[in-house]
């Protein structure tokens, strides 16, 4: 099973220290430690048995604590391409960690276009734009990586976990380790690097599909006096003993009503048939996501070796929300939906083997569910294992065919909804924040990254939301000025793929809203928004091209977080201007005048007059302005910018190719002068 794979790998490669000694996780080999910030170290040692820690040519002692912690702290240090050994003893014991550095840590965190790794090659949706390039130029070992594992929690807080395939904790980038980083993360430290000369270390916390909720901690809504949120958040503020039977008797009314369907399938089908009259032709296996209900046959086949030296033993790890399994055509397991989700493990009868020739292996599967799991359950039946004793027997490549298409479901009703406790989850108030983020935040950090939004895309809560965010990361860091830099949302609208030009621009698309809330935040003291308009993908929410979003957070971060007076931002609006039957619009960050990244003219703008009706706009760019107009709207007023899922022509840049950010000029009259002489085009 591909877990029991993934615990092996975690016993080889995870040092494993003692119970009387150990360091906290945030902490191991190759790791970067914040300069110019006190350095401690902590962990948990046996009660009145003194910790000793030996860094950077000092060493510290301690006495842990009745409850065994312990902690040293060292003075602050200055930032050098340099590795350090620590040894930190106590009574003979002892833990080293090697290719200790010093220079800035981001923690870096959001959904899934933070998660998405480099890759080992492009593939789309899924990694980086030139990915194996990428990661064979990889070599900078002053830019290390830690991935915290996906861990959500409800009301306790957790240690720091790493993620399984990558076991180690920091890694330095190599064309080893590489295509597993964070793509945004390592585009971000690499320009950094390249531009400070010390070393970079991102602490890597995201998970794909999450809201902002459960980001912020408990304190976070409590100091934003975000009640609406609270009183969600209180309602499963349980006892114990009300947990448990709140608990039991969910899971008591999902058996029973999944039983309940279940049973009138199988009254329906009352053997699952692993031959189908009609079905479509056998096909490979592929990890999909079905859009409604179905039965599934997955088939393989194996031949029994010469030499078995036991039973044989099938491992598969839950394949299905019920189903059977057919051993030459003859069921041999059956398992229904409101049994608990766990491995299948099985002993084939041997006296339907056959010995000669080969053996059919039939899985009859029931998908119920259209999300992440159900793609799961098919990853699972393609990491199956089948052994005799210590011999692993190959299995042929997978097939699949659907069981029941079009006409002949059996069953017109849906299954009931997945089983889930509802506080139990990623997107429940503060999980992540609890399981993933507050076992980083007494570790010092120059700054924080967040790419997230896709999720609450259209949500006017979601401006007090990353507020409060914002602020409930700086207190926990203890940094009120702490620097925080906000990837806004790439163009995305499947829909307007081919027809993004025809599209309405009246129509205001959820991701625009979402633009405008991010936006809003670069009001806030050292927080910066950069702007990805221009390199989003129309049906690709998570556009390949991680090197621009990576180099244009580099520059906010001169910016923001180290005070280089440097262009970090792309044309900004200020204001407009009627001048007649156009608008002359202004913007700051366009001292060095405007340009177009295809040099054309900009697309993108639409205007409208009194009644507020937009149409799409010619515009031409004079100086550092843009002047636009429309023969339908003879006295225009208010003016956007792409302000819809997805533009293919957003190239409006500035002087120092940084594209200009949506906006709308419709929510206010506060940014229009009215009837000043035109200036000459």
């Amino acid at each position: 099973m591909r877990f029991s794979i993934l615990f092996l790998i975690l016993l080889i490669a995870v040092p494993v220290y003692s119970a009387s000694l150990s360091v906290d996780k945030v902490f191991s080999s190759n790791m970067v430690l914040q300069r110019d910030r006190p350095i401690a170290f902590w962990g948990k040692a046996s009660p009145g048995t003194a910790v000793t820690v030996a860094f950077a040519g000092r060493t510290q002692k301690v006495l842990p604590g009745p409850d065994g912690t312990w902690e040293v702290l060292f003075p602050a240090m200055k930032g050098e391409l340099k590795n350090y050994l620590v040894e930190i003893s106590c009574k003979g014991e002892k833990v080293i960690l090697k290719d200790v550095t010093v220079g800035d840590v981001w923690f870096c965190s959001g959904q899934s276009n933070m998660e998405l790794p480099v890759g080992e090659k492009y593939k789309k949706g899924a990694s980086c734009f030139n990915a194996e390039k990428e990661v064979a130029e990889s070599d900078h070992p002053f830019l290390r990586h830690v991935y915290q594992n996906l861990t959500a929690s409800h009301n306790k807080y957790l240690p720091a976990a790493y993620q399984p395939y990558l076991p180690d904790g920091w890694e330095k980038s190599s064309p080893k380790h590489t295509a597993k980083f964070s793509a945004v993360a390592y585009f971000f430290g690499r320009e950094l690097l390249k531009r400070e000369r010390i070393p970079i270390g991102l602490i890597h916390c995201s998970w794909a599909g999450t809201n902002i909720e459960p980001w912020i901690s408990r304190q976070g809504y409590e100091k934003a006096g975000l009640t609406e949120d609270l009183a969600k958040l209180r309602k499963y503020d349980f006892t114990p003993t009300e947990e448990k039977k709140f608990e039991d008797d969910l899971r008591a009314d999902y058996n029973r009503k999944a039983g309940e369907w279940y049973a009138a399938f199988r009254k329906c089908c009352p053997v699952f048939p692993h031959t189908v009259s009609g079905s479509e032709p056998w096909r490979k296996l592929k990890v999909i996501r079905p859009a409604k209900w179905n039965v599934f046959s997955l088939r393989t086949f194996f031949q029994v070796p010469r030499k078995g030296n036991g039973k044989y033993v099938l491992l598969m790890k839950e394949p299905g929300d019920g189903g059977q399994l057919f051993l030459n055509g003859k069921s041999i397991a059956e398992f229904g939906p409101e049994e608990p989700k766990r491995p299948l493990r099985l002993v084939l009868p041997e006296t339907l083997l056959r010995k000669q020739g080969k053996n059919e292996l039939v899985l009859n599967t029931m998908i119920w569910y259209k999300d992440w799991y159900t793609a799961e359950n098919f990853r699972n039946v393609l990491n199956t294992e089948l052994k005799s004793g210590t011999v692993k027997i190959a299995l042929d490549e997978w097939q699949m065919r659907e069981q029941f298409t079009g006409k002949d479901r059996p069953l017109t009703d849906t299954p009931p909804a997945r089983f889930g406790i509802p506080y139990r989850n990623s997107r429940f108030y503060c999980n992540n924040f609890n399981g993933m983020v507050h076992p980083w935040t007494a570790f010092p950090v120059k700054g924080i990254v967040w790419y997230q939004g896709c999720n609450n895309a259209g949500q006017e809560h979601y401006k007090p939301l990353l507020k409060a965010l914002i602020n409930d990361w700086r207190n926990w860091w203890n940094m009120p000025d702490l620097p925080f830099l906000i990837v806004q949302l790439a163009g995305y609208d499947p829909s307007a793929a081919k027809t993004w030009r025809e599209q309405d621009p009246n129509k205001i698309n959820d991701f625009a809203v979402t633009r405008e809330i991010q936006m809003s935040m670069a009001e806030l003291p050292h927080t910066g928004v950069i702007c990805t308009i221009d390199i989003g993908e129309a049906d690709n929410i998570h556009p390949g091209n991680k090197q621009d979003v990576g180099y244009r957070l580099a520059l906010e971060a001169e910016h923001i977080a180290y005070g280089k007076k440097i262009q970090s931002r792309g044309p900004v609006f200020d204001h407009c201007r009627q001048e007649g039957s156009r608008l002359r619009v202004f913007f700051r960050h366009a001292e060095g005048g405007l340009k177009t990244s295809d040099g054309k003219a900009p697309g993108a703008f639409a205007i409208a007059g009194k009644d507020k009706k937009f149409v799409w706009a010619n515009a031409k760019i004079s100086g550092n302005t843009i002047v636009v107009w429309s023969p339908k709207v003879p006295r225009p007023m208010y003016v956007r910018y792409a302000f819809v899922g997805y533009r293919g022509d957003c190239s409006l840049q500035n002087s120092v190719n940084l594209p200009a950010y949506p906006f709308r000029t419709d929510h206010t009259d506060s940014n229009l002068v009215i009837d000043r002489p035109s200036e000459k085009l």
